[in-house]
């Protein structure tokens, strides 16, 4: 199993012919295959694995298969073809309940063209986890390609089959998870139930109010409409501009969490800090150097604070102009 994780095709080839025991196991239940597969070794490597009876159906201590780890960290058509050639279940899941699908698009090479090849395939496109969540919500939350979405829908894919313990449907996950409208928009003409409540008697349009990025945006005041429950929309107060650079000039990060955009401040806070520690650590005609980069750092703050609560006012502005006209329908 060494050879096969440090990719040393010499020796994987000498214990092959050494008649080695193949589908022998390491502590985590991965057999060799399996580290094949999750180092992406050549895939002339793997066809060797399969030529000397390389067990497919093998699962790891998390009940993981080959297939599985075929779709979640190699994703080649190629290979997949491969395992099921040689008896490898499309179907598998694992302790947790999931498939080849929801394993792609949880790791980080979620590929159109493997998971329109495993639909092609038969596989379950409705197959829930344990918490019962399908592919489809698995992609509305780990990806923001709207072609996704609709190659599982055009498969059958239930736009509103409900998360088991809390109700949640899938509509629920995209505004709530999901930054792309356009995702939002395809199950909306999907049909996905725009008044659902979950098991907590939680709507959509309370969901969509913890996405900052859907905020505003066309679907967000179409679901507003389509609520029956409505209630007055509180508009958003101005930011001060000339505050949020005082106190981006005198408080790290303190400008862009004034302007809502603490993520961005952050990452300044953290330039700067990181810039002083490593001047102070310097000798004294180095020292200067380190200081003049803090200096720049943080004008570029006072600058960027400034920027971002301006374009805090100017969203904030349109917001206000179409909640005016919603709460003018209510009255």
């Amino acid at each position: 199993m060494h050879a096969v994780s440090n990719n040393n095709y010499r020796i994987i080839d000498y214990l092959l012919n050494s008649g080695v025991m193949i589908n022998s196991r390491n502590n985590d239940g991965q057999t060799a295959l399996m580290l094949a597969i999750k180092n992406r070794n050549r895939i002339s490597v793997i066809k060797k694995l399969l030529a000397n009876d390389a067990d497919t159906g093998i699962r790891d201590n998390d009940g993981m298969t080959a297939v599985l780890y075929a779709a979640r960290y190699y994703a080649d058509i190629e290979l997949l073809k491969l395992l099921l050639e040689h008896g490898a279940g499309i179907n598998a899941a694992d302790k947790l309940g999931r498939n080849a699908i929801m394993h792609n698009l949880q790791g980080n090479r979620t590929s159109m063209e493997l998971i329109d090849y495993l639909l092609l395939k038969g596989i379950s496109v409705n197959h829930q986890d344990v918490q019962g969540r399908t592919a489809l919500v698995y992609a509305l939350i780990h990806t923001d390609n709207p072609l996704i979405i609709q190659m599982l829908l055009d498969a059958g894919a239930d736009v509103n089959l409900r998360e088991k313990y809390k109700g949640t449907t899938p509509l629920m996950y995209a505004v709530s998870e999901n930054n792309n409208p356009a995702v939002v928009r395809v199950l909306l003409e999907a049909g996905a139930d725009p008044i659902a409540r979950d098991f907590q008697g939680k709507r959509v349009v309370d969901y969509i109010e913890e996405n900052k990025a859907l905020k505003g945006t066309d679907v967000y005041w179409e679901l507003k409409y389509l609520e029956p429950e409505k209630s007055r929309i509180e508009l958003l107060p101005a930011k001060d501009v000339q505050k949020a650079g005082l106190l981006a000039a005198f408080i790290p990060s303190a400008g862009h969490y004034y302007a809502d955009n603490w993520g961005r401040g952050a990452l300044f806070l953290a330039g700067e800090l990181t810039t002083i520690a490593i001047g102070l650590n310097q000798k004294e005609d180095t020292r200067t150097i380190f200081f003049g980069i803090f200096a720049l750092l943080k004008a570029w703050e006072i600058y960027d604070a400034v920027k971002i609560t301006e374009e805090y006012n100017a969203f904030a502005e349109e917001y206000n102009k179409e909640a005016v006209i919603y709460n003018e329908l209510l009255e």
